[in-house]
């Protein structure tokens, strides 16, 4: 899967186990809630860039 990925392939998204957990950091007052809340991620691996979905937690 590994040669798929740096061959530029698809790779399908089953195959590949990918989450994160984003912090963010700001010193806008405005945007000081994004730091105050937790968030998931889930990622496709794209043959040219990676696709993430952000959700926050309840």
């Amino acid at each position: 899967m590994t040669q798929k990925i740096k061959d530029g392939e698809l790779v399908d998204p089953k195959d590949v186990y990918f989450r994160s957990v984003p912090k963010f950091e700001t010193s806008s007052e405005r945007f000081q809630w994004i730091t105050e809340r937790v968030f998931i991620g889930v990622g496709i691996r794209k043959p040219t860039l990676v696709e993430l979905q952000i959700f926050e937690v309840c």
